[in-house]
């Protein structure tokens, strides 16, 4: 029987076991790590051991780093540590009547995020001012460390740090607004719900309105982030999209990231030309 063929992320199982081992008392040996299969910035395991307790490990690419600070998962620990255990769920596997009171869900927990004070659980890193700015200035830099060979765009990377909530907003209802997955080419994209978003499909679907979901937030928040950057802020959503494709681009071809992600990641930059006012930045 000839060996499995080994990948450029394939762990040494033997070795991380008595690792972690050090770390986690509970921890049963041996253990079997598993690719999940899609993320591309920061490879990202399942680790089973022997009672078939399940653990989610997360580490940076192997290989040379494009960029200095675009892969600090380090900083991640502290976030979910802070914020304990979340489990999530795919909304396709819940019954349709399930998924309002899922979206409700979600929103209500983007609420509950933004209402925590960070210096009050431990979480005071990072610049709390000057979000957008910051990070315009260094997307420019990360892209001019990773074009190939020229920049195209100004991109986006991936980073938990204190950021701006109009960003999460965006973000999480992206499903409602951000749809098409070329310019001009009227196609739900299977990866923002497909056609069960679409405005005769929502009812039968479950789904509830984007508005709803908003007043929800709004009301929790106590503030309506649909003012006068809403716009804007999808602007910046579909540019950080932009540079974590072009990032799995960089890294597809030094060989640190899967070529069968890379179409699905490309899939996820799209624009759709609309008609409406314009945003002064």
């Amino acid at each position: 029987m000839s060996s499995p063929i080994q990948t450029r992320h394939d762990l040494n199982d033997d070795a991380l076991g008595k690792y972690l081992q050090q770390h986690l008392s509970d921890l049963s040996l041996p253990v079997i790590s598993t690719k999940i299969g899609y993320g591309q910035s920061n490879p990202t395991y399942f680790v089973d051991d022997a009672k078939k307790q399940r653990y989610i490990l997360r580490k940076k690419p192997s290989g040379t780093i494009i960029s200095p600070v675009a892969h600090q998962v380090d900083r991640e620990y502290p976030v979910l540590q802070a914020l304990g255990t979340v489990k999530g769920f795919l909304v396709p596997r819940l019954a349709p009547g399930d998924r309002r009171a899922a979206w409700f869900s979600v929103i209500s927990t983007l609420a509950w995020l933004h209402s925590i004070d960070p210096d009050a659980i431990g979480l005071s890193y990072g610049k709390k001012t000057n979000f957008y700015a910051r990070h315009c200035t260094t997307f420019s830099r990360i892209e001019a460390q990773q074009a190939q060979p020229r920049v195209v765009a100004i991109l986006n990377w991936e980073l938990s740090t204190i950021g701006h909530p109009l960003m999460d907003c965006v973000y999480v209802t992206g499903p409602y607004w951000n749809r098409y997955s070329k310019v001009g080419l009227e196609k739900p994209r299977d990866d923002q719900g497909g056609e069960a978003y679409n405005d005769e499909k929502r009812a039968e679907s479950g789904m509830p309105d984007m508005g709803e979901l908003l007043d929800e937030y709004s009301g929790k928040a106590g503030w309506d982030p649909r003012g006068d950057r809403w716009e804007v802020a999808k602007v910046f959503h579909l540019m950080s999209g932009g540079t974590i494709s072009h990032g799995i681009q960089a890294r597809t071809i030094s060989g640190q990231a899967q070529r069968k992600s890379l179409d699905a990641a490309l899939e996820m930059v799209s624009l759709k030309k609309e008609e409406g006012p314009k945003s002064n930045l």
